[in-house]
């Protein structure tokens, strides 16, 4: 599991845990929130999201963009302190 390899030993912190810190990382980077919601799983509470938009239809190389404008640093940084 990684949390025992990264020896984090507090079990309040879980994989799903970091979706905040991804989340907020995404909206600082001026990702659209539409679009932070498809690439963390996230079902749209938008009529328009829900009815309109056909995710399969999205393409992965823009996907893909978005999400490398992620600060994997400050994500990682969480990481370690959560295992200390």
């Amino acid at each position: 599991m990684l949390r025992d390899h990264l020896k984090i030993t507090d079990r309040a912190y879980v994989l799903h845990s970091l979706r905040h810190t991804v989340i907020t990382r995404l909206s600082g980077a001026g990702v659209p929130e539409n679009v932070a919601e498809m690439l963390v799983s996230h079902v749209s509470e938008t009529v328009h999201g829900q009815v309109y938009v056909d995710r399969e239809s999205i393409p992965l190389p823009m996907l893909k963009s978005q999400l490398e404008k992620l600060d994997y640093g400050a994500v990682l940084a969480k990481l370690e302190w959560a295992g200390k």
